[in-house]
């Protein structure tokens, strides 16, 4: 699974001499808001991680076909057999994609 940070909640400019930076939140929070999950694996079990730790609306169907000899039928597969409501499916097959990169759709 490969992870990307969007955005973040670090203050800008220079930090003040002896005053290191603090988060607002627990470190496991900022998953659920500023990481987007690339789903492409090979594991039922590590997709279901992803989808608890960060929400079903941060995970985005990834196959890096071609890349890896592993087809993208087997790659639906792993999203069917860990969500079984068709609206969570949508969602990481192709609902956030589209809201993430404004497609219209």
């Amino acid at each position: 699974m490969a992870v990307g940070v969007r955005g973040g909640e670090r203050p800008r400019g220079p930090r003040p001499a002896g005053k290191p930076y603090t988060n607002e939140r627990k470190p496991s929070e900022y998953c659920k808001t500023n990481l987007l999950v690339d789903g492409m694996g090979f594991s039922a079990l590590a997709f279901r991680a992803a989808v608890e730790m960060c929400g079903v609306d941060r995970v985005v169907f990834g196959t890096d076909y071609g890349a890896v000899p592993y087809g993208i039928k087997e790659h639906v597969q792993v999203v069917e057999d860990v969500l079984p409501d068709q609206a969570d499916r949508d969602l990481v097959l192709w609902k956030t994609s589209n809201r993430i990169f404004r497609t219209g759709r």
